[in-house]
């Protein structure tokens, strides 16, 4: 939902005065993550871009956990099955990420945020230096993405509905069509 504390891409960037190249590649290729039927997307999404920027600002990989970036909540945030991307950020922002090898888990809640809560302090020593320094709400306009990923050297991570259409995409129907108005959502 609209936020008015929500940077957005124009307090970071000049937004505007972009001239975009016609194609610019991430260099990046590592693991793409598997979920699996944990509604860790969330997590799994932030833990993949992080990694992407700590190579490219540290030279080095590091894997980090998505149970961990998926669990780790304060009392005050939402506590059922998948989650939202702002309180995920702003945990991200304040304590970061720990490494995959310290929290090797990818469970649901409650389970994982349990796990957490067992080794908290040595698991959030390990993720402080991981912080993120800033995130920025941006638009859907497509050349705005094209600039984040461009001037952030960093992927953008975004959410879209999945609905039971999101389920027939495949090879020979690779096209993802916003879902229709009465379509039930799943996540």
């Amino acid at each position: 939902l609209p936020d008015p504390r929500d940077y957005t891409l124009d307090n970071l960037l000049p937004v505007k005065s972009v001239n975009l190249p016609e194609e610019f590649i991430l260099p990046y290729n590592h693991e793409i993550l598997n979920q699996e039927n944990i509604n860790s997307c969330v997590g799994h999404s932030l833990v993949y871009a992080r990694e992407i920027t700590q190579e490219i600002q540290n030279g080095f990989y590091t894997k980090f956990s998505a149970g961990f970036a998926y669990g780790n909540r304060e009392n005050n945030h939402y506590q059922g099955e998948g989650w939202h991307f702002r309180e995920a950020l702003d945990q991200i922002l304040k304590i970061g990420i720990c490494e995959y090898s310290k929290f090797p888990y990818n469970l649901e809640i409650p389970e994982v945020r349990n796990k957490i809560l067992e080794n908290k302090d040595e698991l959030y020593e390990n993720a402080y230096p991981h912080r993120i320094s800033a995130y920025a709400k941006i638009s859907k306009d497509v050349n705005e993405i094209k600039t984040a990923i461009y001037m952030l050297k960093s992927p953008v991570i975004f959410a879209i509905k999945v609905c039971p259409s999101f389920y027939k995409i495949n090879k020979n129907n690779p096209e993802f069509n916003p879902p229709k108005e009465n379509e039930k959502q799943y996540g």
